[in-house]
């Protein structure tokens, strides 16, 4: 695919072919895939993998890091799963270890950042919920706030994520496409 354009290119993420070649691989499988649960990446987001039909999507979440890096604390989540068919990841809690504190008192302090459910207004973190999350957070700017500011770790709205418009549309774009052509296409023209 030709290189996205260069206003686009600080923002658009390392896909290379191998990952264009992953999608492809999980394509026939996103019936019987529960998730993909991924960690140390000091970003906390989500991704959709498919054709963003509920029974043709598997979720990607990816949690922060428990290691320390630029602004972000080290992080941990927890997730809750229905451990019957049909098997669905229900919820998760995010927390974080608070290292100005624990060094004060010498001892391991983590805090509940946020739980899934409640930040985002959905019932569960099904394929369905999540599409569903998405198409929210594209009119609902609090939820997608929401959705922003626990990304860092931190309050990006108002502050990193500008000009809030472009900011938008460069995180759900994301969120929604994981291949080039489709997400250079995103980028271009929004949703």
């Amino acid at each position: 695919p030709p290189p996205p354009p260069p206003q686009l290119l600080h923002n658009t993420p390392r896909l290379q072919q191998y990952n264009d070649d992953f999608i492809k691989l999980l394509s026939p499988y996103h019936s019987i895939i529960l998730g993909h649960i991924n960690g140390h990446d000091h970003l906390d987001f989500y991704r959709l993998i498919g054709d963003q039909t509920p029974a043709g999507t598997s979720v990607s979440f990816t949690a922060g890091a428990l290691t320390e890096y630029d602004v972000e604390k080290p992080r941990l989540r927890l997730f809750k799963y229905k451990r019957t068919a049909p098997f669905t990841v229900l919820d998760y809690t995010s927390w974080a270890l608070d290292l100005h504190e624990s060094n004060l008192i010498r001892t391991a302090l983590w805090k509940k950042e946020y739980v899934a459910s409640e930040d985002y207004a959905v019932s569960d973190l099904s394929s369905a919920s999540m599409i569903g999350l998405l198409d929210t957070m594209w009119t609902n700017d609090t939820i997608f706030g929401n959705y922003i500011s626990h990304w860092k770790g931190v309050e990006w709205v108002g502050k990193f994520c500008t000009p809030f418009k472009l900011c938008k549309r460069d995180v759900l774009c994301n969120v929604k496409y994981q291949t080039r052509v489709p997400l250079y296409d995103c980028l271009l023209q929004g949703y």
